[in-house]
């Protein structure tokens, strides 16, 4: 405790140097925690837009279409969607769950064409397993799948802007079976949806699913099944109930597998689902990790050579106290008692100034669509906010004061190491 009071009184008494040193130390502290926040922040706010308006917790697919999605293929298809859809519910991990049926189609209005992939499900299950019901700009969300006795459709506003219709008016889809028939049906736009996300938003429509099976001539299948995990339950738990579906079995230990075997099933968790994604938001991070070490490190090296320095212009200081009694240890121990001080004070003046900032973004957010190229293959829905955890607070301090206390204990030992009257003699 006396070395303690010794060191905050030594920190007093060079106000012009520990004042330099804290703003360095605040500043580059304050900095770590708002990055850390601002990257636990853009990892969850992306990967939970792709499970809400994408992927879902996990889905069921046919073995083998994931890897063929690109070319929405209706020839590998899954059979009895329907009857796998309720196996799923019936699982306690399974909150909700969706069938969707992915065609590669042009929708008209009569005088302009666009091509997109429509994709047929039950509108009060979607609603179910994702938010698009949250995103409609105009109409409203057909959740019996019809509009004026008409089959239903959703736009993205890009979509509907281009063709020149509004909710209420008709479109024309047009789309190929597995052997490569075309057809067309007439839908009725319920509403117009806007995610923010313009791969969404340009490029899929949803329709009725009963009149995309018939268009397609695809019977009862579908091209997967989206979960949602049951609330308190993780994604990963909705997952593995989609692979016991997939080899037949269920949470009795109970199933079908030979009917499984026949279907020839998979299982995806949103991860595989959202690869590209997931590769794209695990390179940012390790930017943003890159970039806040970097100036971490720019800023404490500032701080570390202004110890240094102030360690060596005290060296006769050190010698006095070596020529009364006090030992190497315990000198070096007083220095690294003083940059634990200053440190100390500095993180918790960080804490305090980066707080109301954190606060606002972690209430009130940032508009991340707005000022991004829509071209990125990310999902930037709604506002993006910081995550704050208690590991950031603390490792930020352990490393500032670690740091600090390291400037410190290293040019304090080599002063400490020579001789009183050698150190007296210096200038």
């Amino acid at each position: 405790m006396d070395l303690l009071l010794l060191a905050a009184r030594n920190v007093l008494r060079q106000p012009r140097r520990s004042v330099l040193n804290g703003v360095i130390l605040v500043v580059a502290t304050a900095v770590m925690v708002i990055g850390l926040a601002w990257v636990a922040g853009y990892g969850r706010y992306i990967y939970g837009s792709v499970r809400d308006f994408e992927t879902g917790d996990a889905q069921l697919l046919r073995a083998g279409y994931q890897a063929e999605a690109a070319r929405l293929p209706v020839d590998l298809l899954m059979p009895r969607s329907a009857e796998l859809r309720e196996a799923a519910l019936a699982e306690p991990e399974v909150g909700a769950a969706s069938e969707r049926l992915s065609v590669a189609a042009r929708v008209t209005s009569g005088r302009r064409g666009h091509r997109v992939e429509g994709i047929g499900v039950r509108f009060r299950d979607e609603r179910e397993v994702t938010t698009i019901a949250d995103y409609i700009v105009a109409g409203s969300y057909p959740d019996d799948g019809l509009v004026n006795e008409a089959p239903a459709a959703l736009l993205g506003r890009p979509v509907a802007e281009y063709l020149g219709v509004e909710p209420g008016d008709t479109v024309y889809v047009r789309a190929a079976d597995a052997d490569g028939v075309e057809d067309l049906v007439d839908f009725r736009v319920g509403g117009v949806f806007e995610l923010g996300y313009a791969h969404i938003d340009r490029n899929r429509i949803f329709l009725e699913l009963d009149t995309v099976r018939t268009l397609v001539r695809a019977g009862d299948s579908a091209s997967r099944i989206v979960l949602r995990a049951a609330e308190g339950r993780a994604p990963a738990e909705a997952r593995a109930a989609a692979e016991r579906l997939a080899v037949g079995e269920n949470s009795s230990g109970t199933g079908d597998a030979d009917t499984a075997a026949d279907l020839e099933l998979e299982a995806l968790g949103w991860r595989e689902l959202a690869s590209t994604v997931v590769a794209a938001v695990e390179a940012d991070t390790a930017m943003f990790y890159l970039m806040l070490a970097v100036i971490f490190a720019l800023g404490l090296f500032g701080m570390v050579n202004s110890v240094s320095v102030s360690v060596r212009e005290r060296t006769r200081e050190i010698a006095t106290l070596r020529a009364v009694g006090m030992r190497r240890r315990t000198v070096v121990r007083l220095f690294a008692a003083e940059a634990a001080v200053l440190a100390t004070v500095s993180v918790i003046v960080a804490f305090i100034l980066a707080s109301p900032l954190l606060w606002y973004w972690g209430t009130a957010g940032i508009d991340i669509a707005a000022h991004v190229p829509p071209e990125l293959p990310i999902p930037f829905g709604e506002r993006f906010r910081t995550v704050l955890r208690w590991g950031h607070l603390v490792g930020a301090a352990a490393v500032t004061i670690g740091v600090s206390v390291a400037a410190a204990v290293w040019p304090a030992r080599g002063v400490a190491r020579r001789s009183v009257a050698e150190a007296l003699r210096s200038k």
